[in-house]
């Protein structure tokens, strides 16, 4: 029995659209010339500002993205190799993460949650290699992280 494990990053952005999903609204995230152009206007002074904080939150729908860096990791156990000694090739499991790498994961995914993403990489390997993984564990940023694994 040979046991296998791929690790591999992407970086993403998408809409925290998903009921449930905690995003505050910043300037950050709204684009640079709109954001000079509300400093510039002397009934904003500054975060905090009533008025300000309505606007804020009027502009946030339009551009709440956000972006993510993670870490995705699958273990597999196989038993069969090639005549070369070759089991699953780690730079075909590597592909199979990076498909994400920098994309709005929003035009992707219906539900693009941590959840759903680390289904889709169990069932991608699954079908990309004809047996499930053990494990996928999926890390959003840093100290974050979900597995998903079939029950047997």
């Amino acid at each position: 029995m040979y046991q296998g494990h791929v690790e591999a990053t992407f970086e993403s952005a998408h809409k925290a659209d998903v009921p449930g999903h905690k995003c505050s609204g910043t300037l950050r995230q709204v684009p640079k010339d709109v954001r000079e152009a509300l400093y510039a206007s002397p009934a904003l002074m500054s975060d905090g500002d009533v008025l300000f904080d309505i606007i804020i939150e009027i502009l946030k729908d339009k551009f709440d993205y956000h972006g993510h860096s993670w870490l995705a990791e699958i273990d597999f156990e196989y038993t069969h190799v090639d005549e070369h000694f070759w089991g699953p090739d780690f730079g075909k499991v590597k592909d199979l993460i990076r498909v994400m790498d920098h994309h709005n994961l929003n035009l992707m995914f219906e539900q693009p949650t941590s959840e759903f993403l680390a289904r889709f990489l169990y069932e991608s390997f699954e079908k990309e290699f004809g047996f499930a993984p053990l494990l996928v564990r999926l890390h959003e940023g840093r100290g974050n992280k979900m597995e998903y694994r079939r029950d047997s």
